[in-house]
């Protein structure tokens, strides 16, 4: 049983980062949810761009604006995030209108960060809770990989603070470094595998051999791009052989970089 996520719904009253989930009366298909079943692969980060309004007044705002057909823009997202509340809208197996384009509304779920205008301290607390959010649901829904700004879909300055940099040190680099700490990796054990891997980090470094006893790099060979597949042949200190349309060479065989197919 999952700890966080009931059938596409957090699971009301609980605490992600600072923050108290509230996932009842969620919304359905209306003017504003397109709510059609989907299977997201990635994470798409927005600011709201309306300064000092709380997480559960977006929620209302949305929800009133289902039945109003001269409602526009006709806009949604799957949860809205403050300082002190997580605000789920619609289940996150169900698409919303965010992203600005079919593809990232058909593939990704939306998260809307509230803004404080003069207070970095709370602003930093609704990232935050938004990283913590972020790193429950790639943890619960497998399929989703990768996490982007609306700024990746459609060029739009969102989220605008951290990509104008308003607040010094809170920028998009540092939102995604905070999705990295805790996390831990694993790598193959010894052993022939021959089986095999999908590169899914964005570059993997091929190496004319394994680490030296003192630790030291081999020279680079080439480079993998993510997407690649690869076949692991010998696993030696977590060094794995491999051949790649006919190349051979060693690689870091951390779950950071690789997973079997």
């Amino acid at each position: 049983m999952s700890k966080y996520l009931e059938n596409g719904i957090l699971k009301n009253g609980m605490t992600i980062g600072k923050a108290k989930v509230i996932s009842t009366n969620l919304l359905k298909k209306g003017h504003m949810v397109p709510y059609e079943a989907f299977t997201p692969t990635s994470i798409t980060i927005h600011e709201t761009d309306c300064p000092d309004i709380p997480a559960t007044q977006f929620y209302l705002s949305v929800k009133n604006g289902q039945n109003d057909l001269n409602r526009k823009p006709q806009a949604s997202f799957q949860f809205c995030v403050d300082a002190t509340t997580i605000r789920q809208l619609v289940n996150v197996f169900r698409t919303c209108w965010h992203a600005g384009c079919k593809i990232g509304n058909a593939t990704s779920i939306g998260i809307e960060i509230c803004q404080y205008k003069n207070n970095k301290e709370k602003q930093k607390q609704a990232y935050l809770n938004a990283a913590e959010l972020v790193k429950i649901l790639k943890s619960e829904i497998t399929t989703v990989k990768k996490v982007k700004r609306h700024y990746d879909w459609t060029k739009k300055i969102c989220p605008s603070f951290m990509i104008t940099k308003k607040y010094t040190g809170l920028t998009w680099d540092w939102f995604t470094s905070q999705l990295e700490k805790e996390k831990t990796y694993t790598q193959l054990k010894n052993g022939d595998y021959n089986k095999k891997y999908k590169v899914i980090s964005n570059t993997l470094n091929v190496r004319e051999d394994r680490p030296d006893k003192e630790g030291n790099l081999a020279a680079k060979s080439w480079v993998l791009k993510e997407g690649d597949i690869i076949e692991i042949g010998y696993v030696y200190n977590g060094w794995g052989s491999i051949w790649s349309e006919g190349d051979f060479g060693y690689i870091n065989t951390s779950s950071k970089y690789i997973e079997a197919l």
